[in-house]
């Protein structure tokens, strides 16, 4: 393909982050918007001048994080079909989700917490979710690896950090680490708090 058919393509593509950033300039969570936007930016290591130029590289980009912005503006007028298509196998229903919310891949993953703190990371094929009606409670700062489940009324305190395929059904106290199946103890999270491990 040549550079000038490249060229056109991408200016169409970035046509359509217009109106998402209208409404993304509008919504009653756009101070959450920002703080995901931040993150972004921090744990990709972006260095984009303008608040457009972020969203734009975002929108057109990271998949995942397409999902986290149509779920903090809902879906006006039908935005996310009619422009540009949300990650299919990421599902995020969570009753409220603070600001900077990372998700590394989110290749099978669901998110169906009563609440997730801020600046939480959360990395593909999790499942956080129901058990009967009872959902977890994520806290600030959380970090949750590849294949984990956690499930049901449990609370995973600020700071901790929840291991590759572990299968949590009780409390994480905060800072620490857990793992297994089922999940246990497994050290203090290193550092002052997990915002260590995000820089």
């Amino acid at each position: 393909m040549s550079s000038v058919k490249e060229s056109i393509l991408y200016f169409l593509k970035a046509y359509r982050t217009v109106p998402l950033y209208r409404a993304y300039k509008k919504s009653p969570n756009r101070e959450l918007i920002q703080k995901d936007m931040l993150a972004w930016k921090q744990l990709k290591n972006l260095s984009f001048s303008s608040d457009y130029k972020l969203f734009r590289y975002l929108m057109l980009n990271a998949e995942a994080f397409r999902n986290i912005f149509y779920f903090r503006i809902g879906n006006p007028g039908g935005l996310k079909k009619r422009l540009i298509r949300p990650m299919n196998t990421l599902i995020i229903g969570s009753g409220y989700i603070g600001g900077g919310l990372y998700i590394q891949h989110g290749f099978s993953t669901i998110i169906a917490a009563k609440s997730v703190g801020e600046n939480c990371w959360i990395n593909q094929q999790v499942t956080i979710g129901f058990e009967q009606d009872r959902q977890p409670v994520i806290g600030n700062h959380v970090r949750v690896c590849a294949g984990a489940l956690i499930i049901g009324d449990v609370t995973i305190g600020d700071n901790s950090i929840i291991a590759a395929g572990a299968v949590v059904t009780k409390d994480v106290p905060a800072g620490e680490i857990w793992g297994g199946n089922p999940a246990h103890f497994i050290k203090k999270v290193s550092g002052s708090s997990f915002e260590d491990q995000r820089k």
